[in-house]
């Protein structure tokens, strides 16, 4: 399921790009698989073949970033900053930020030092 899903989102294989059924991502995503969980968050993110969904979104980035997944956390750390999809919660974005950035994440490196630049106290 997250083959086909991955060839109908890139167009591939001569198939047509198709978001809608890109979206079968979500199928291999409520079996635990990571990558797919971490592709149907995107989807809900960015109206990808659905109506943008930041709740959504949030719960699969949730389950991405509790497998270890460091751009799930990252993105996930966002949305809590921002209080998207989720109830705003700094220290929380705080946390996953420092998980995905103990893994290399850039972003989310970058996102720590910024706030520690500005001083604010996330916890």
């Amino acid at each position: 399921m997250y083959n086909r899903g991955k060839i109908y989102d890139k167009g591939e294989n001569g198939l047509r790009k198709n978001s809608k059924r890109a979206v079968q991502w979500e199928l291999s995503a409520a079996q635990g698989y990571t990558a797919a969980q971490f592709n149907v968050a995107q989807c809900f993110c960015h109206g990808n073949g659905v109506a943008v969904d930041y709740k959504n979104a949030a719960k699969y980035f949730k389950q991405a970033a509790d497998s270890g997944n460091a751009g799930a956390q990252n993105l996930l750390g966002h949305m809590y900053f921002a209080g998207e999809g989720v109830e705003r919660d700094f220290g929380e974005a705080a946390r996953l930020w420092e998980k995905a950035a103990e893994q290399g994440h850039e972003d989310a490196q970058k996102a720590l030092l910024r706030i520690r630049q500005f001083g604010l106290r996330l916890t």
